[in-house]
């Protein structure tokens, strides 16, 4: 059969879970009219381009679609369900958004879905910074000051990346090391006076900085055309509480 004239599955030697990646780059191109999901068995035959010009992106991508295919069926598997169930959905994402919508099971397994993605996300974060700190003994503080940390509790935040790196740690094993290293950050800040003095200067000053952007976004006409005394009190308060703060800050 001449291959500019067979059908796009066939094309790509019958294996649709490899080819639609490829195939819609292809689309994306111009180099192909229809998009994967257009296509079914027994569509009519697609003008297809030549093998070498079709190579370029069916090569390109088919390690990593594989790789990617092959991670959906191992959980599959561990689900307990057909692998070729999983690959189905996953190949026909536009058919799950409409499943998600148009059902009401289909949207809380989708939700459950993200939150273990979500949670899974967060846990490498986490393990991640556990990590850095620990090789590198810097961090960050809560307002976002670099800070190197003593000898001793550089040895402590080593001492969770054991913990962590267990394959058997669960999210909860997780955020407690992550927080036990944050306490360890904390407390680094706290027990040397030049750290805290800057800590809070830096905390002070980007609270400060936030409410004058806040107040830069008042339109003044917006604000005149519709105050009311509750709205001038308030603006009045406001005033006072920056007049005091002034005030305070200007004493010698």
């Amino acid at each position: 059969a001449d291959a500019q004239q067979m059908h796009g599955y066939t094309y790509g030697n019958n294996n649709p879970v490899v080819i639609s990646d490829a195939w819609e780059a292809a689309r994306e191109a111009g180099v192909v009219q229809l998009g994967s999901t257009d296509l079914f068995p027994g569509h009519e035959a697609v003008d297809l381009p030549d093998e070498e010009v079709w190579g370029q992106f069916y090569s390109s991508r088919r390690s990593s679609t594989s790789e990617r295919s092959a991670l959906v069926a191992a959980a599959a598997e561990v689900a307990g369900i057909r692998p070729t169930k999983a690959l189905e959905v996953k190949e026909n994402p536009t058919a799950l958004k409409v499943a998600i919508i148009a059902d009401q099971r289909t949207a809380e397994a989708a939700k459950q879905a993200l939150e273990v993605r979500a949670a899974e996300a967060r846990k490498t974060e986490r393990v991640e910074y556990i990590r850095r700190v620990a090789h590198d003994g810097k961090a960050k503080s809560p307002a976002g000051l670099a800070v190197d940390l003593p000898a001793q509790a550089k040895a402590e935040a080593a001492s969770y990346v054991a913990v962590v790196q267990d394959e058997k740690a669960t999210p909860e094993a997780v955020a407690e090391a992550y927080e036990a290293v944050q306490a360890l950050i904390a407390e680094t800040v706290t027990a040397d006076p030049e750290i805290s003095i800057r800590e809070q200067r830096t905390r002070f000053t980007k609270a400060i900085t936030t409410t004058v952007k806040s107040i830069e976004s008042i339109d003044p006409d917006d604000l005149v055309a519709v105050a009311d005394d509750d709205l001038r009190a308030a603006v009045a308060a406001v005033q006072k509480q920056i007049n005091d703060l002034a005030d305070l800050i200007s004493r010698p």
